[in-house]
């Protein structure tokens, strides 16, 4: 608990966190990266001639302590808005926010591609394997001692 505005900066001024309460990133990353192809249906491409499936690489990377830290999401259409939505995921995470309230919030999200593993969206996809691949990772860290993916 922060009792005094010298607490708040003594909390806030820790050796690996900025001002505004953003942990930086380690100059070299680790993290893991997940392949997905999604085959869209009629109805989720409002005319626009998307018949054959995109690919999606989902890459996830770690603090040296397991706490993941940034997310990028590439694919070959609407990159503006898959950039878009792993800048926010990776703007929370250094912040502290947990991988779980992440997809809390993004659970809920319908609409575009619904095919993806019975999930709501693609947001709602990423969101879940977010959480997933931070236990994924801590598992492989516990076996390996020190993952170099």
């Amino acid at each position: 608990m922060i009792d005094t505005p010298t607490d708040f900066n003594q909390q806030m001024c820790e050796p690996d966190r900025h001002r505004n309460g953003r942990r930086k990133p380690p100059v070299t990353r680790k993290g893991l990266t997940r392949k997905i192809t999604l085959y869209p249906h009629s109805e989720t491409t409002n005319g626009l001639d998307m018949d054959q499936p995109v690919d999606y690489y989902l890459r996830l990377n770690f603090y040296e302590d397991g706490i993941p830290c940034e997310l990028f999401i590439t694919c070959e259409r609407n990159k503006a808005l898959h950039d878009a939505l792993g800048r926010m995921v990776s703007m929370a995470l250094q912040r502290g926010a947990e991988p779980a309230a992440i997809h809390h919030q993004l659970r809920a999200i319908q609409g575009g591609p619904r095919a993806v593993f019975g999930y709501v969206s693609l947001p709602d996809f990423i969101a879940k394997w977010v959480v997933d691949a931070t236990k994924e990772w801590a598992a492989q860290k516990n076996v390996d001692g020190n993952p170099d993916i």
